[in-house]
C-alpha cells in the first residue's frame, strides 16, 4: 500500500512539472478548507505554491480536468446546440459522485439572451420554477455567437458578434457536475464586474484578487466577509469598449463565485444544474431591461411609496407612535408612511394586535390616512404553537401548511420572536399561499394598514436547524459548504437542509424562502387594500422584485454604512428591484448627529427612504434635535457637464475631483448636463406635492441638447398595465424646447400644469421667447441660468414647444 501511494505522489509530480501553469490560469482545486499536499494531490491535482505574491490557489486542477465530447461534433437543433459530454477519467475528483454524462444544450432565445445548459444526463435534478420564457422560433438575428473547443477537455465560447469579443469562455476549466458539488469557470473580457449579492460591498466594482463571495440566504447584521438575506447569482461586465453584459446561474442551492486577476470568475453550487443566461445589452440599461423582462419586473411603485417614512423597533404605546408622528409633522417634515415593528403585536404572534398597549392603534391609524398619509405594519413567516385561541395556526394545522421534518414527517420547530415554538408555513404549497392570503386580509379588518413589511424570511431561526436537532447526513453536512459559510455549517439561524417542502427540499429551496413569501403576501396585499400597495421583503431571490420591495437591513449607525448603502443600492437596481433603500442614520447603534444629517440627505435620494433603529436605542428621527457638522467634501464629478443645484454654476471640474462647499444645511446637489427633469414643489406629503405645478429643469450638454421623460399614473390604481397612464416626452435641441404626448390615458395629466422652466448652460443672453406669442413668458437671466415663466400656464396633455432666440 505504501509503495502504492508513492507511485501516486512520483506521477504527480512529474505531472506538476510539466503542467505548471501562472497564478492567474489557476481554479483552485481545494476550495474547501484546511488544504494539505496530501489532500491536494489526493484528488489528482497540482500543488505548487504561487508563483508571485497574489493569493492565488496552491492546489489548482490540471489542464484536462473536465468533460470531453462524446462523439464528433456539438450537433445544432431547431433552438441551437446540443451534445452529451462524458467525464474525462485521466483525473479525481472533488468530492466524490461526479456524473459520468452530460447533456449540453444551447437555446437561442431572442435576439440578445442566450441560454446554456448543462445537466446530468440520467438523474432527475432540483431546478428553479421561475420560468424565463423563449422566443417561440430561433430568432433570426443574434448580437452573439457560440463557438466550441474540443482540446484538452470540451469548453464553449460566448462572443458578441460587432466586436468578437469574448464574453465568456469555459477554456479556464474546472467544468465539474457531480451530486453535490457542481463548478464552471469562465475567462472574462475585462476587470470592470459588478452584481452578485446579497453583500455589503466596500466598492461597487469588485475585487478581482482571488475574492470569494458567497450566496445563500442568511440572518446576520450586514458584514463585509458574509451572505446577507438574499441570493442573486447574476453579475454584469462592462467591457473595455463600453458595451456591456450579464449572466444568471440560475440556481437556487448554496454557491460561491471567486474572482480572479485573469480575469476570471469560478462560481461553484451544491445542487441543482447549471443553467446560465446570457444577456447581450450593449447598454447596462438595456442589460437590466433584458433581465426583467425575462424574470419579471417590480410593478409601478406606489406614489406614496416613494416618500419618507419613520419607524422603530421599540414603541411602547400607541402613544410612542403619536409622540413620533406629531413631531415630525410639527418640525414640518415631509412624511409619507408611519411604520411599526412587532411592537405592536399581542405576545409577538402574527395577525394581532396588542390591545392594551395599541388599543387605540386603528384610531391612530384612521388619523394619520385622514391626513392623507399611510401606516405600514409587519409579519414574520414563524408562527408560534403555543397560543390558547389561535385560529390561524389551528386552520393552518387543519390545512397541513408547515415545513416538515425529514425523519417525522411532522412541522419543523424553531423559535424566533414569540415565547413558545413555531412552525413555518411551507410557501412553494398553493394551499399555504391561501391560508396565508386570507389571514392577512382577516387582520386588515382590525389593523387597517396600506402596505406590509415581510421580515426574517432567509428563514431565520434561533436554533440550530430545529428545536429536535439536524440528523448528521448529506444535506444537513454536505461535503463542500460554500465560501463564508464554511465555519459555521448551512443550518446556523436556519432550518435543517433536509426538511421537506411541498416544492422540494430546504437544501434546494432554502435561498427561495423569501421569494415563496412574497409571492402571496403581495396577492394579499393587493386583494386587501384593491391599490398598488407595498410589500417590503427582507429575503430576496431573483426575479423577486415582481412581488416586493428591498431594504438593505440591520446596518449600523455608523459613516461606512453611510457609503455602502450607496452601492447596495446599487447593486439591487441592477438585480431589477428599482424600490430599494437602507435604514437612514443605521439600525444598531446609537447614531452620531452630524452623521445623521447628511444620511438623511444622502437618504433623501434613495427610491426606498425610511428612519428605522433598533430597540434600546435613543430616538433618531428627524423631528429630536438640530445637527453640526463639516463645512466642505471632496467629490467626483464624471466627463459631463454639471451645474450647481442652488447656484447654477457650471463646474470647471470635469472626470475628476472637486472641493465642494457642504454647510449642515445643504446637500452637495449637481445636475448633468444632457437632462431635462420634472420636478414639482415639496410639500409634507406626496399626496400634496404632486398637486404643485411641475417645474422643468432643462440642463443642456456641450451640443446644447436635452433630453427627458415624465410618467404620470394616479399613483395608486392596481395594475396599470402601462395602458392607464401618461407619458411625456421633452426634448431641447436647435433652441427650442419641445413636449410631446406619447400616451395619455389617464385623465390625473389633465390636472397638471408646467408653470416654470429653467435653463442650465445657455450661450448666451435671451432676446426673446416665443410661446406661441412673444409677449406670454417672462425670463430672469443671470447669463447661462434662465428661468422662464409664462403667462399662461403650460398644459403637458397636450404638445407644446417653446423657441428661444438669442442676442448675437
Amino acid at each position: 500500500m505504501k509503495a502504492f501511494c508513492g507511485v501516486i505522489w512520483v506521477v504527480t509530480l512529474a505531472l506538476s512539472k510539466a503542467q505548471s501553469l501562472t497564478d492567474s490560469d489557476r481554479v483552485d482545486c481545494h476550495p474547501d478548507p484546511n488544504v494539505t499536499q496530501a489532500r491536494c494531490e489526493q484528488r489528482g491535482c497540482i500543488f505548487e505554491p504561487p508563483l508571485g505574491s497574489g493569493r492565488a490557489p496552491v492546489c489548482y486542477l490540471p489542464p484536462f480536468y473536465g468533460y470531453r465530447l462524446q462523439g464528433d461534433e456539438v450537433l445544432p437543433t431547431d433552438l441551437g446546440f446540443e451534445a452529451i459530454l462524458e467525464r474525462n477519467l485521466a483525473e479525481s475528483s472533488y468530492f466524490g459522485q461526479d456524473f459520468s454524462l452530460v447533456r449540453f444544450e444551447v437555446e437561442f432565445q431572442t435576439e440578445s439572451r442566450l441560454r446554456v445548459k448543462l445537466s446530468p444526463l440520467s438523474a432527475e435534478r432540483y431546478e428553479v420554477p421561475i420560468p424565463i420564457e423563449r422566443d417561440s422560433n430561433r430568432p433570426q438575428s443574434t448580437l452573439y455567437d457560440v463557438q466550441f473547443s474540443y482540446e484538452p477537455v470540451f469548453s464553449f465560447q460566448v462572443i458578441r458578434k460587432s466586436t468578437g469579443t469574448i464574453l465568456f469562455d469555459s477554456s479556464y476549466g474546472g467544468l465539474t457536475l457531480s451530486d453535490q458539488f457542481l463548478q464552471i469557470a469562465s475567462r472574462l473580457p475585462s476587470e470592470n464586474v459588478y452584481g452578485l449579492g446579497e453583500h455589503e460591498q466596500p466598492s461597487f466594482k469588485h475585487d478581482l484578487n482571488w475574492k470569494t463571495w458567497t450566496m445563500f440566504a442568511r440572518d446576520v447584521s450586514p458584514n463585509p466577509e458574509l451572505n446577507l438575506y438574499g441570493t442573486h447569482p447574476y453579475y454584469t461586465v462592462l467591457e473595455n469598449d463600453g458595451n456591456a453584459h450579464s449572466v444568471l446561474f440560475k440556481n437556487s442551492n448554496a454557491a460561491d463565485v471567486t474572482l480572479t486577476p485573469k480575469p476570471g470568475l469560478v462560481y461553484r453550487t451544491i445542487g441543482g444544474v447549471l443553467d446560465l443566461y446570457f444577456f447581450l445589452g450593449p447598454t447596462p440599461e438595456n442589460v437590466v431591461q433584458q433581465y426583467t423582462g425575462a424574470l419579471g419586473r417590480h410593478q409601478v411603485p406606489a406614489y406614496w411609496s416613494l416618500g419618507f417614512h419613520i419607524c422603530r423597533w421599540g414603541y411602547e404605546s400607541t402613544q410612542d407612535l403619536r409622540e413620533v408622528y406629531q413631531r415630525t409633522l410639527a418640525a414640518e417634515i415631509p412624511l409619507d408612511g408611519q411604520w411599526s415593528d412587532i411592537d405592536i403585536m399581542d405576545r409577538k404572534v402574527d395577525f394581532t394586535y396588542d390591545k392594551e398597549r395599541f388599543g387605540d392603534l386603528p384610531d391612530f391609524i384612521q388619523d394619520v390616512h385622514n391626513d392623507g398619509r399611510r401606516f405600514v405594519a409587519i409579519l414574520d413567516p414563524g408562527i408560534p404553537t403555543g397560543e390558547s385561541d389561535y385560529p390561524a395556526f389551528e386552520e393552518g394545522s387543519t390545512l397541513d401548511v408547515w415545513v416538515k421534518e425529514a425523519q417525522t414527517g411532522l412541522p419543523i420547530q424553531g423559535m424566533v420572536w414569540p415565547d413558545s415554538p413555531v412552525y413555518y408555513p411551507d410557501f412553494t404549497s398553493p394551499i399555504t399561499r391561501d391560508w396565508w392570503v386570507k389571514w392577512i386580509k382577516a387582520w386588515r379588518q382590525e389593523v387597517p394598514w396600506d402596505g406590509l413589511w415581510i421580515d426574517m424570511n432567509e428563514p431565520a431561526n434561533f436554533e440550530q436547524g430545529s428545536l429536535n436537532g439536524c440528523e448528521e447526513n448529506m444535506w444537513n453536512n454536505p461535503p463542500y459548504v460554500p465560501g463564508a459559510n464554511a465555519s459555521f455549517g448551512l443550518i446556523t439561524k436556519t432550518l435543517c437542509m433536509d426538511a421537506q417542502h411541498a416544492g422540494g427540499s430546504h437544501y434546494d429551496t432554502h435561498s427561495m424562502y423569501g421569494w415563496w413569501e412574497a409571492v402571496a403576501s403581495f396577492q394579499a396585499v393587493q386583494e386587501a387594500t384593491d391599490q398598488r400597495s407595498l410589500v417590503l421583503s427582507r429575503s430576496t431571490f431573483i426575479g423577486g422584485a415582481k412581488y416586493a420591495s428591498h431594504w438593505l437591513g440591520d446596518n449600523f449607525a455608523e459613516w461606512d454604512n453611510l457609503k455602502y448603502s450607496i452601492i447596495g443600492i446599487l447593486q439591487f437596481n441592477q438585480f431589477g428591484f428599482p424600490l430599494v433603500g437602507a435604514d437612514i442614520c443605521g439600525f444598531n447603534g446609537d447614531y452620531d448627529p452630524e452623521m445623521c444629517a447628511r444620511w438623511h440627505q444622502l437618504g433623501a435620494f434613495y427610491p426606498f427612504a425610511r428612519n428605522h433603529n433598533s430597540i434600546g436605542n435613543v430616538d433618531q428621527d428627524p423631528g429630536v434635535d438640530p445637527f453640526p457638522g463639516e463645512v466642505s467634501v471632496s467629490a467626483y464629478l464624471p466627463e459631463a457637464r454639471w451645474f450647481d443645484f442652488y447656484t447654477t454654476e457650471e463646474s470647471d471640474v470635469r472626470g475628476n475631483f472637486s472641493n465642494l462647499d457642504a454647510p449642515i444645511e445643504k446637500l452637495p446637489l449637481h445636475i448633468r448636463g444632457g437632462t431635462i427633469i420634472p420636478t414639482q414643489a415639496s410639500a409634507l406629503s406626496t399626496e400634496m406635492a404632486r398637486k404643485n405645478d411641475l417645474h422643468l429643469l432643462v440642463s443642456l450638454d456641450e451640443n446644447q441638447e436635452a433630453e427627458g421623460v415624465l410618467y404620470w399614473d394616479d399613483g395608486q390604481s392596481l395594475d396599470p398595465s402601462w395602458a392607464k397612464h401618461a407619458k411625456v416626452a421633452f426634448t431641447y435641441s436647435n433652441n427650442q424646447l419641445n413636449g410631446t404626448v406619447v400616451k395619455n390615458d389617464h385623465s390625473a395629466l389633465n390636472d397638471l400644469q408646467i408653470g416654470k422652466v429653467s435653463f442650465y448652460g445657455l450661450p448666451t443672453i435671451i432676446a426673446r421667447i416665443r410661446f406661441p406669442e412673444e409677449s406670454r413668458c417672462d425670463w430672469n437671466q443671470t447669463f447661462a441660468f434662465t428661468q422662464v415663466e409664462c403667462s399662461e400656464k403650460i398644459n403637458p396633455a397636450a404638445d407644446w414647444s417653446m423657441e428661444l432666440f438669442f442676442y448675437c
